[in-house]
């Protein structure tokens, strides 16, 4: 089984405002992102951390009750905080999860069917990560079996999986050209917002 992570603990300094709640596509970033990651029907797991109860209080009640909140008192240490209180979760409280999909909840351009791709992908060689390849890297999202589930508990500081992704001999990576697009300020916001206004995405 695929369990799907959110990672969504973080201050985002540079945005000015709690970027969880900005406004995208007309409601709140993080519900945006759940509607779209539950349409995927895996499991979702959401990691909070910054204002973590106060953001928690604006998830809208038919998404909350289909998914699980963690919260990541140790977010100020860095990215590698919420990746490894995701994987205590799963190891405890999921585990029959053979593997890990990590999300950003700021990538908010990519789409279902990439998401999908990347599940596809993946299930060719599950004992392989898959990650997505986007901008002439490798980079979020991407898929873990739970065989490196101890080595991203390894994580320390704002180190992201990428790390580990960089020292496999093998794995598999797709496509994924939206991951590119992650918001970081109110000027990124803006430009997003109208780019999935006059696109197509799905």
């Amino acid at each position: 089984m695929i369990s799907l992570i959110v990672l969504a603990a973080g201050e985002g300094s540079r945005f000015d405002g709690i970027k969880q709640l900005a406004n995208f596509n007309q409601q709140h970033l993080i519900n945006f992102q759940l509607d779209k990651l539950l349409s995927l029907n895996i499991p979702v797991v959401l990691v909070l951390g910054y204002q973590a109860d106060y953001i928690k209080s604006q998830i809208l009640g038919s998404l909350l009750d289909k998914i699980t909140v963690i919260e990541n008192t140790h977010w100020q240490s860095g990215l590698a905080s919420s990746i490894k209180s995701s994987i205590h979760y799963l190891k405890d409280k999921q585990p029959e999860s053979s593997s890990v999909l990590f999300t950003l909840l700021d990538q908010a351009l990519v789409t279902r069917n990439e998401l999908i791709d990347l599940i596809e992908k993946y299930k060719q060689k599950p004992e392989q990560i898959c990650s997505s390849f986007y901008d002439g890297h490798l980079g979020c999202p991407a898929i873990f079996p739970a065989s490196y589930f101890d080595e991203l508990l390894k994580l320390k500081g704002d180190q992201g999986a990428l790390k580990i992704i960089k020292s496999v001999k093998k794995f598999q990576q797709t496509q994924i050209d939206n991951a590119e697009f992650d918001i970081d300020t109110q000027s990124q916001l803006n430009t997003y917002n109208h780019i999935y206004s006059t696109r197509s995405l799905s």
